[in-house]
């Protein structure tokens, strides 16, 4: 029996015996060494003059070195989300938006690398920026932060965290023979900068790259020498940490991994889909688990270090995963990949409304193909508003704009985007890549042109590449229901933004932005307008009765009369209404109803309510299946409330005066689950297929208005 064990027993359970036996160190440790803005070629490994980064070079040595490594995302809290899930960003929600939610429901490797026996933390910048708590989360996604060791920095753009000092104080936490997970997340290069900081360090102007899409002058050159003397910094303190795991005896059994979030914060560059935006540095070294000094130009994108990482620790495969796992390329240098994708959605506060610009790209050897997918919109966010006159920009006419820079706000403020918005007739081809309106599909060549300043789309030598690769790109959307393909790619915009706001003259004023969302098309068809219930009948087909009645543009539920249902039936939609309740009440909104019974949006009095005593029966929960959280921003009783459902396929959502309180998949485990514990256990087939849209007489006063519906394909 004894060997059959390791047959019977999950891989996950394997591992955790393994990792708290006398075997421990048999499972590899991991330090993950991410930076913040750092483009690709931006190491003295691949031949940059401007930086020095010896332990990235020592890595590159002993490891393998990627020429082709992609971050999913050209902004940092979208990526680190993709790479904690191992997905893509449309595939997670709120969390592929910037400084949003991560919703709890996707999981993550490093509670996975936990669960197994691992000791987790991390020091600098985790997932960030963004609302983990309301999520649901009692730690940032990525585990205990050790933060607490600090130092003088040497510029005043560099941040006082001794990194270093908290991965040794992280080690001491461990119990012996322990494997770890480190997450060292260096808030350099991102911006500001120290100007002149790199010249003082001794950088020479002559050695600094600068890149097609910048001006070549003495102010951007200056800028760039900053950029690399934080990039020096971040890897100076990943020297220190290699140092103490060689003179501890860990090195040998420590998996490094070194990479960036993102590219370099300059115009053209970081929140762009071009090469410099996403093109990011890579180097894995294990010289113990797979052979080193190797320079690969294989293509690789950060979504793949989660599946990478919990098989080299030998846990579970992920639910959910779409990244593949780099070890058998690390081992066998078997080919991995022939393209990857990327994607950006909102980044900073930079379009009324709490628009963004979203995009998705896809990448392979030898080009570089972008879907914009409203060229309508400004790239970089909008310029400084017309009207406003320098007089104004003293914060007299709004605070948020008090010169010509403030505008393109997706750009970070910089001497570099300074310089091309204040001299644009001069650096017109630079200030064109950095802000103009581009069109919808965007072409380069990437052998000839690695800056991307030369758009092919509309060569016609090269239609069939152009053409193929779109086909390509649609093709692998449509198969990860992202959103703007799948016509619900509005609703990204309705995604809470957690950062700063900015105040945009002349539109909604900063408190209502989260609720702005899908109201960009005219495909709504209205189910109430205030005036007739033509929309609705009873359970059986015929008239509404009298309990139900029209009081000032509301649907007035006041005596006995039945539940009422939509005259049409509905399965992929998204629908839309307000709600209020009387004081102890319940009523609800079922959908894919079918006589009585359909899934259903609660309205309760959760307070004085007894269904208010179990969680997934008060207001705004999936009734009795899954539960808003407590933190919902429900209003007070005889107030009203604004709702959303949508349903697509297997996924649904429940929205709640502009926030997503709910959000299950069916058929999943979960699922599975929840519905088995629930009333409608017994019933087959429920929750799928069409079904009408009801609204519930409880026996209680409720108020409806506002409702309308969006077929969904």
């Amino acid at each position: 029996m004894v060997r059959l064990l390791p047959r019977l027993l999950p891989l996950r359970w394997i591992a955790l015996l393994l990792l708290t036996s006398s075997a421990t160190s048999a499972a590899p440790n991991i330090l993950f060494a991410i930076s913040d803005d750092q483009s690709y070629p931006y190491a003295s490994a691949y031949g940059s003059k401007s930086v020095q980064t010896p332990a990235f070079d020592r890595l590159a040595d002993q490891g393998v070195l990627f020429h082709n490594a992609f971050a999913p995302a050209p902004q940092c809290s979208p990526c680190r989300a993709a790479i904690l899930t191992g997905r893509n960003i449309w595939e997670i929600e709120e969390a592929g938006t910037h400084s949003s939610y991560f919703p709890k429901k996707f999981p993550v490797f490093t509670r996975e690398l936990e669960s197994i026996g691992y000791h987790v933390g991390y020091t600098g910048k985790p997932w960030s920026p963004g609302n983990y708590v309301d999520a649901g989360w009692t730690r940032n996604p990525v585990g205990t932060g050790y933060n607490d060791a600090t130092l003088t920095p040497p510029t005043s753009g560099i941040k006082a965290n001794d990194y270093a000092g908290n991965f040794k104080d992280f080690l001491t936490q461990r119990r012996d023979d322990q494997p770890f997970f480190f997450w060292f997340g260096a808030s350099e290069p991102h911006r500001g900068y120290e100007y002149g900081s790199g010249v003082k360090a001794g950088k020479d102007l002559a050695d600094a790259e600068v890149p097609g899409f910048l001006p070549d002058n003495e102010t951007v050159r200056n800028d760039v020498l900053d950029y690399a003397r934080e990039i020096d910094w971040f890897d100076q303190h990943l020297g220190q940490m290699l140092a103490m795991l060689e003179e501890a005896g860990e090195l040998e059994n420590t998996i490094v991994v070194v990479t960036a979030d993102n590219g370099m914060p300059f115009p053209a560059a970081k929140a762009n889909l071009q090469e410099y935006g996403t093109h990011v540095p890579l180097v894995i070294s294990g010289p113990t688990f797979f052979k080193g000094g190797r320079e690969v130009k294989d293509l690789a994108s950060l979504i793949d270090l989660a599946p990478t990482f919990l098989e080299l620790a030998g846990a579970d495969r992920m639910r959910g995963l779409t990244g593949r796992s780099l070890l058998p390329f690390l081992r066998e240098g078997k080919g991995h990949r022939d393209h990857v994708l990327t994607g950006r959605e909102r980044h900073s506060h930079s379009h009324p409304d709490n628009h963004g610009y979203p995009a998705r790209a896809i990448r392979t050897d030898d080009f570089l193909f972008v879907w914009n997918v409203k060229p309508d919109r400004w790239p970089a966010g909008i310029p400084v508003p017309e009207g406003l006159t320098e007089a104004q920009f003293d914060g007299s006419v709004s605070r948020d704009f008090k010169s010509v820079a403030d505008g393109y706000a997706d750009i970070d403020g910089s001497p570099s985007k300074t310089v091309i918005l204040e001299n644009s007739e001069i650096y017109s081809d630079q200030f064109a890549l950095a802000v103009a309106k581009r069109p919808e599909e965007q072409l380069y060549d990437i052998r000839r042109d690695p800056d991307c300043v030369n758009d092919l789309a509309n060569e016609p030598e090269f239609d069939p590449v152009r053409d193929e690769l779109r086909q390509r790109l649609l093709a692998e959307l449509r198969g990860q229901n992202d959103p703007r393909v799948s016509g619900t790619g509005n609703v990204i915009e309705s995604y809470p933004r957690f950062g700063g706001m900015r105040y945009y003259p002349g539109f909604k004023m900063r408190e209502v932005y989260n609720l702005a969302a899908l109201n960009d098309d005219d495909e709504w068809t209205a189910l109430f307008d205030g005036t007739s219930l033509d929309q609705w009948t009873d359970l059986e087909g015929g008239p509404v009765v009298a309990g139900w009645r029209i009081d000032d543009g509301t649907i007035h539920r006041f005596a006995d009369g039945g539940d009422i249902i939509s005259k049409e039936t509905y399965e992929n939609f998204i629908l839309e209404f307000e709600w209020k309740v009387s004081e102890v009440g319940n009523s609800g909104v079922k959908y894919r109803a079918r006589g009585k019974l359909g899934l259903e949006y609660q309205i309760l009095d959760d307070a004085k309510h007894a269904d208010g005593k179990k969680t997934s029966r008060r207001a705004s929960s999936l009734y009795d299946l899954s539960a808003a959280p407590d933190s919902k921003p429900v209003n007070a009783i005889g107030e009203w409330n604004s709702a959303r459902i949508v349903a697509k396929g297997r996924f649904l959502e429940h929205w709640l005066n502009g926030v997503k309180v709910m959000s299950i998949e069916q058929s999943t485990d979960d699922w599975d689950r929840k519905f088995a514990a629930s009333k409608y256990a017994k019933r087959e087939g429920f929750g799928f297929g069409e079904g009408h849209i009801l609204l519930q007489d409880h026996k209680d006063p409720v108020w409806f208005r506002n409702i309308r519906i969006k077929r969904l394909p």
